[in-house]
């Protein structure tokens, strides 16, 4: 079984996964941190040094060689995994895609200063209070390819419970 957990930056996709994959007896991956270790350094290193290019295409070659590698698992992907190089597509064909959708308002106030540092697309970001408003902009886009997901939890205050219950009913 294998199992793709997708959302916007914040959603609680490495929050919500571990405890989820631990409930499922699957091991639990993310794509970040596996991308880091491959390249040898942080993901925002990635981007200033290389681009977002170069991320993109070492994003997607690591999502097909390691779903072909493993065959059970549940994998935690960075916000824009589906929408490059046809990653919604490849996962929808090798497992389960479930969709984290939070809004943009409870992403904003999951998100410190500090957070936004961490993220390279999130660089120039306004200050809090605008903060929503500017996540709307930046990702709205992304929301037609995650809204094509096997499937979709809506909530700002979803549960590991939640998902596991969700994932049973599609079963």
């Amino acid at each position: 079984m294998k199992v793709y957990l997708l959302g916007l930056p914040g959603s609680g996709k490495s929050t919500l996964g571990q405890p989820f994959a631990k409930g499922l007896e699957l091991p639990f991956y993310d794509l970040d941190k596996l991308i880091e270790e491959q390249e040898g350094m942080p993901v925002p290193d990635i981007f200033s040094k290389q681009g977002e290019k170069h991320f993109r295409k070492v994003e997607a070659a690591l999502l097909r060689s390691f779903s072909e590698s493993h065959s059970h698992f549940v994998l935690s992907t960075g916000g824009g995994t589906p929408c490059f190089h046809e990653g919604m597509d490849y996962m929808q064909e090798h497992g389960v895609t479930l969709y984290l959708d939070v809004s943009f308002e409870e992403l904003a106030n999951r998100m410190g200063r500090e957070e936004i540092k961490q993220r390279p697309l999130m660089q120039g970001l306004a200050h809090q209070k605008r903060l929503a408003a500017d996540l709307k902009d930046r990702f709205a886009h992304r929301l037609r390819t995650y809204r094509k997901a096997s499937l979709l939890l809506k909530g700002d205050d979803l549960q590991t419970g939640d998902l596991l219950r969700a994932f049973a009913e599609r079963q």
